[in-house]
């Protein structure tokens, strides 16, 4: 009997790991990197831009390279009078 239990108990535990592997997400599911673009209109030796940068980079590290973040300092991308409708068009 005991036996029996053990049998039944260790079949319903590969069944249960083999649900896992299939139910849960792979690493090919979330292999997509994220592309951010991120604009700054203060000139890039000010204190909020070199803030801002790091900020960028260390996004970057802690994801793995999977959010991949393009800086636009120093109003390059956009002037700061256009940098609402910027961001409201999804041009950063």
């Amino acid at each position: 009997m005991k036996r029996k239990k053990l049998l039944i108990m260790v079949v319903a535990g590969i069944v249960f790991l083999g649900l896992m592997v299939t139910v849960l997400p792979s690493e090919k599911a979330h292999a997509k990197v994220i592309r951010l673009k991120v604009a700054m209109f203060f000139p890039p030796p000010s204190f909020q831009s070199k803030m801002l940068e790091e900020f960028c980079r260390d996004l970057e590290k802690r994801t793995g390279g999977q959010v991949k973040v393009d800086y636009f300092g120093g109003q390059s991308l956009l002037k700061a009078p256009a940098m609402f409708d910027g961001i409201v068009r999804g041009i950063a």
